[in-house]
């Protein structure tokens, strides 16, 4: 029985993809922090007209799980850069 040697990535080929993965971490981090952010100023009519703690808490953590599970489903694709 013969073995075949797989084909070693190079230095280079192997920095290149973990370039890749850390890009398309940093974007999803990006992502998650803007959306976020952009809470309060989505969210300002709803809280005011609400007045009530528990509202705006339950109308947050909503917010919150929605777009955890919106971005959760989201399929990112790393940036093509020439290294």
């Amino acid at each position: 029985m013969t073995f075949r040697k797989t084909p070693q990535e190079s230095p280079k080929e192997k920095i290149c993809e973990e370039i890749k993965v850390i890009d398309a971490i940093q974007q999803s981090v990006r992502e998650i922090k803007n959306r976020l952010i952009a809470l309060p100023s989505k969210l300002n009519p709803e809280i005011e007209k609400s007045g009530n703690s528990l509202d705006t808490a339950q109308l947050l953590e909503n917010e919150i799980i929605g777009i955890l599970i919106e971005l959760s489903k989201m399929q990112l694709s790393p940036k093509t850069n020439s290294y």
